[in-house]
């Protein structure tokens, strides 16, 4: 397990010397996503999070770090999280929406975000 943590902080701040470092990090989120509180389990569904992306002028170091599930990873990509609320509000406010029209979002894949639009008839389109 301790390559593990080295390998994936050699990938985020490029120093293998700093995987005790993003190993207490994760004992101190209790393995759980800094976002969501998903559990994440270590080479299936955990990955590092940039708080402030480098496109963005965050620091390459553990202080910029957080663990976090893939899928929410790839969602906020170079956006802050600030930028992510914001932009998750703005989808819950729209499938609100789209329930009171009678249509429904129908799942959340691996490979990032995907649903299916289905009325009450179960007529549908992915989107």
């Amino acid at each position: 397990m301790r390559h593990w943590f080295a390998h994936c902080a050699r990938a985020a701040t490029g120093r293998y010397s700093d995987g005790a470092a993003l190993h207490a990090l994760w004992k101190q989120q209790e393995a759980r996503c800094a976002y969501t509180t998903l559990p994440l389990t270590p080479g299936y569904n955990a990955s590092i999070d940039h708080v402030i992306p480098p496109s963005r002028g965050g620091a390459q170091s553990v202080e910029n770090l957080r663990w976090v599930h893939t899928i929410v990873n790839r969602t906020k990509s170079d956006m802050t999280y600030e930028e992510l609320i914001d932009l998750s509000a703005l989808l819950l406010e729209n499938a609100s929406v789209e329930r009171r029209r009678g249509l429904a979002v129908e799942y959340l894949t691996e490979s990032g975000l995907r649903w299916k639009i289905a009325d009450r008839a179960g007529k549908g389109r992915t989107a």
